[in-house]
């Protein structure tokens, strides 16, 4: 865990973006690490507000670093960002079968959980 720890922080100082979906949403939604902490990651709330119903009825979070995906059954807010939990990981095949959604920073969205 502590070298996923070291990727997911360099990926916060750099401003990498990251891919955020749940699994009852065809879509993936590119946003940044605003903090990472020893049990969870604040993102960027970058989900479409048509598309937050779906997602937040998703029983898998999943956060794709690179070829790093971290899965997660849940996820919470702090009223504005996305609070993902990390619970488990595992290495996956990098692939571009689902859309998606470029980061605008003009752009804010916010969910209440």
């Amino acid at each position: 865990m502590q070298e996923f720890s070291t990727l997911l922080k360099d990926a916060c100082s750099s401003g990498s973006y990251v891919y955020i979906s749940g699994d009852k949403l065809g879509a993936r939604f590119q946003t940044q690490i605003l903090s990472v902490e020893s049990n969870q990651i604040t993102l960027k709330n970058t989900v479409l507000p048509h598309f937050l119903k779906q997602f937040l009825s998703s029983e898998k979070f999943h956060l794709q670093l690179s070829k790093l995906s971290f899965q997660s059954p849940s996820i919470a807010s702090n009223g504005k960002d996305i609070v993902f939990s990390i619970e488990g990981t595992r290495l996956i095949e990098k692939t571009r079968k689902q859309e998606r959604f470029e980061f605008n920073p003009q752009r804010e969205a916010y969910c209440l959980f």
